[in-house]
C-alpha cells in the first residue's frame, strides 16, 4: 500500500467509524435504564455490559492505532469503571470516540502502515487494518445489543435505514 492510498483509506474508514458511532450511540440510548441487567441467556453479557464493552473497546482500538500499539495495562488503569447509566455511556463514547478519531485522522502514512501486535487475536497487522476490525467488532456487539430492545419494550432506532419502530406510519387509504 502506498502512503497516498493509506491516507485516503484512513479518511474513508474514519468517516465510516464516525457514522457507525452515531448509530451505536442511538442504539445504546434506546435501552431503557430498567433493562440494565437484561440478558438473553445466562452466558450472555447484560445489556449494560454490552453497551460499555462496545463504547470502551471502540476507544481502546482508536487509542491503540493512534498510539502505535495495544496497551492493556493502560486501558485497565485508565478508568475501567463504566459510567453509571446508558445515557452516560453515550456521552462518554461521543466525547472519547471523537477524540480518538481525531488522533487517528492526524496520523501520518508511516504510522498507519506500521505493524501492531494484537495478543488476543495473536496477530500482527498494519495499524490501519485495526480500523476495520474496530468497526466490525462494534457492529457485531451493537447487533447483540439491538436484540435486547424489543424484549425490553423499547423502540429500535434506524440502523441502516428505517426500522419498524422508526419508520413513519404508512398513509391510510382514502375512504371510498
Amino acid at each position: 500500500m502506498t502512503p497516498e492510498s493509506v491516507l485516503a483509506l484512513r479518511d474513508l474508514l474514519c468517516e465510516m467509524l464516525a457514522r457507525e458511532m452515531q448509530i451505536t450511540q442511538a442504539v445504546i440510548a434506546a435501552v431503557p435504564e430498567y433493562g440494565r441487567d437484561f440478558r438473553h441467556e445466562p452466558r450472555a453479557r447484560t445489556a449494560f455490559e454490552l453497551a460499555w464493552h462496545i463504547a470502551s473497546s471502540q476507544v481502546f482500538f482508536l487509542d491503540a492505532i493512534a498510539g502505535g500499539g495495544f496497551d492493556f495495562e493502560r486501558a485497565r488503569s485508565r478508568g475501567a469503571a463504566p459510567p453509571p447509566a446508558f445515557r452516560d455511556v453515550v456521552l462518554w463514547l461521543a466525547e472519547n470516540g471523537a477524540a480518538g478519531l481525531e488522533r487517528v485522522r492526524a496520523l501520518p502514512a508511516e504510522a498507519l502502515l506500521q505493524p501492531i501486535f494484537f495478543k488476543p487475536g495473536n496477530m500482527t497487522l498494519p495499524a490501519w487494518r485495526f480500523l476495520l476490525i474496530a468497526n466490525s467488532h462494534a457492529i457485531h456487539h451493537r447487533g447483540q445489543l439491538s436484540t435486547c430492545l424489543r424484549p425490553l419494550g423499547a423502540r429500535v432506532p434506524a440502523i441502516y435505514g428505517e426500522s419498524a419502530d422508526s419508520a413513519p406510519p404508512a398513509p391510510r387509504p382514502a375512504a371510498g
